[in-house]
């Protein structure tokens, strides 16, 4: 390790150093669903909820729905996140990534670590 600094505990080392990316909230919003199909032999309708995550680096994303929604199978590398239910409704999403994180802690206190080029590697205050 080069620069950085370590942190030792009982389960392990977690290092922190030039290599580290620190993965933040970087986006949130609501999504509807758009009603796609019923099933033959079914009264269930099925609701589709997209999500475009291609402009984010290393996206994670958590929703946060009042009823069951899961990810749906179709969604391949191409950075959509799809999403199926059973009800229409909408629900909130959250993206993390390493893509310009939008809320930072305002206490105007922390750790950076930076790596060679510049590029802030890891920043406490996300």
């Amino acid at each position: 390790m080069t620069a950085g600094f370590q942190i030792i505990n009982d389960s392990g080392i977690v290092q922190v150093d030039q290599d580290y990316k620190n993965v933040g909230l970087s986006a949130s919003g609501t999504l509807s669903g758009v009603y796609n199909h019923t099933p033959s032999g079914t009264r269930t309708p099925v609701y589709t909820y997209t999500l475009d995550v291609s402009a984010y680096s290393f996206p994670i994303v958590a929703i946060d729905a009042t009823f069951p929604v899961a990810g749906h199978p179709g969604m391949q590398s191409t950075g959509i996140y799809k999403f199926i239910s059973n009800q229409a409704g909408s629900f909130n999403y959250y993206i993390f990534s390493l893509t310009s994180p939008q809320y930072y802690s305002t206490e105007n206190v922390g750790v950076q670590v930076f790596n060679g080029d510049g590029t802030l590697a890891f920043d406490s205050r996300i």
